[in-house]
């Protein structure tokens, strides 16, 4: 399990699980989601992201299942 920084407006930090491909991300005022069979290169390419958020609408947020952890 790793966990990272993100400097961006909406994100706060992430964590992930490689074994089991759970990305969790904690929003700065969305609370905590976690995203379903994400595959490491797009947790990669978050983390490495110029503008994580833009990455983070267009490359995860509709495109794997997800579920709220907390408010």
């Amino acid at each position: 399990m790793a966990i990272y920084g993100i400097t961006s407006k909406a994100l706060d930090y992430i964590i992930y699980d490689e074994e089991k491909r759970e990305l969790v991300i904690k929003f700065d005022f969305r609370g905590m989601w976690e995203y379903h069979d994400v595959p490491p290169e797009a947790v990669d390419a978050l983390v490495k992201s110029i503008e994580p958020g833009r990455y983070f609408n267009r490359e995860i947020r509709l495109k794997f299942d997800y579920v709220r952890l907390t408010r």
